[in-house]
């Protein structure tokens, strides 16, 4: 995946992704599982959950199950006696015995499992963090703190939730010095209306952009959420070969690692040479190629010859191929047009809500 990174063993690694949710008690996750796979199984693509209970065989087995019925959802836990399948391997990451024992141990690996700018949702009371004084439970909450800070310039946001009542008066003023409203105390109790549709909402408000991209011809496009920030699309730069990338004037920029120029070129959405890199892209995701008929006679005046529309197309497609460190990067192949099989290309595209 696009946006894997190792954490500090690294054999054993995840996705980051837009979503964390922390809860140190597993029957408390099967609830938010349960409640998320009825009114919206899409947002297991995004989410990761921290399960912090002790590690014991039906710790291991709950989330076997989990992970063989949610086939997107990922896990971090502890784990003992690890008999979980090759299959879901890659989408748990096992929690070391020093993210109990070490705040600092535990902020890294949290925040290595988030997107920047994305969520975290982390339960009020953490009882198995042995850092966290038992006398003083809210302290937990300044964990949040210190993980937001991980990311400097591009923060998270931070939730919590719980079900206990009346906290405000307890420890709210607490909360506002860490950096968080009370108000952003979820009822734990209220899966279906509050926490679930928060989730949601976050994602389609911050995460409001899809990228499509494909590794190769012989793999399936994968879909990510994206923000629409500079951050990312320079990442993303750097990671394909060719991206395509909507702005918000009428236009798109074109770049990645096949392009001479770094930044990549900003063309008129409606323009022609913008439409052949899209045709292009989506030609390369469906595992296709553009005809160089029907481009040229997009490109070449109304009613002109056929000898006319190939010529145009060829001098256009010339025209994009000066762009490129390697002209070779754009082939002819049986009166199609077609991006080498070996490239990473991808598309974003505002996402459905």
């Amino acid at each position: 995946m696009i946006y894997a990174k190792p954490h500090s063993n690294p054999d054993n690694w995840m996705e980051p992704r837009p979503i964390v949710v922390v809860e140190d008690h597993f029957h408390h996750i099967s609830k938010l599982t349960e409640t998320i796979s009825r009114l919206a199984p899409e947002l297991f693509d995004s989410l990761t959950i921290v399960c912090l209970d002790r590690p014991g065989p039906d710790t291991t087995e709950s989330i076997r199950e989990l992970t063989d019925r949610h086939r997107t959802l990922q896990f971090a836990v502890a784990i003992q006696d690890n008999t979980l399948s090759e299959s879901v391997a890659n989408r748990v990451y096992e929690l070391p015995d020093s993210v109990f024992a070490n705040q600092l141990d535990y902020c890294r690996t949290v925040a290595s499992l988030l997107r920047p700018e994305g969520l975290l949702i982390q339960d009020i009371e953490l009882e198995s963090l042995t850092f966290v004084p038992k006398d003083r439970w809210w302290e937990s909450t300044f964990l949040a703190t210190a993980i937001r800070g991980i990311f400097g310039s591009d923060p998270i946001s931070c939730s919590f939730f719980s079900n206990k009542r009346g906290y405000e008066a307890t420890f709210g003023a607490e909360l506002l010095a860490a950096g968080h409203d009370p108000r952003d105390v979820l009822n734990k109790n209220d899966l279906e209306e509050v926490v679930v549709p928060t989730i949601s909402r976050f994602l389609r408000e911050r995460f409001c952009w899809t990228l499509t991209y494909g590794q190769s011809l012989e793999d399936q496009p994968v879909s990510v959420l994206l923000t629409q920030s500079e951050r990312e699309y320079r990442w993303l730069q750097e990671e394909l070969d060719l991206i395509i990338w909507p702005e918000f004037n009428q236009s798109v920029r074109v770049g990645g690692r096949l392009f001479q120029k770094a930044e990549g070129h900003s063309l008129s959405a409606g323009g022609n040479e913008a439409i052949t890199w899209m045709e292009l892209a989506k030609a390369f995701l469906a595992q296709q190629g553009v005809s160089t008929h029907k481009l040229g006679e997009r490109i070449a005046a109304p009613g002109a010859a056929k000898a006319e529309t190939t010529n145009s197309a060829a001098r256009h497609i010339h025209a994009l191929r000066k762009r490129l460190q390697n002209s070779n990067a754009i082939l002819t192949i049986d009166g199609e047009y077609r991006l080498g099989d070996s490239y990473r290309v991808g598309i974003v595209e505002r996402s459905r809500t």
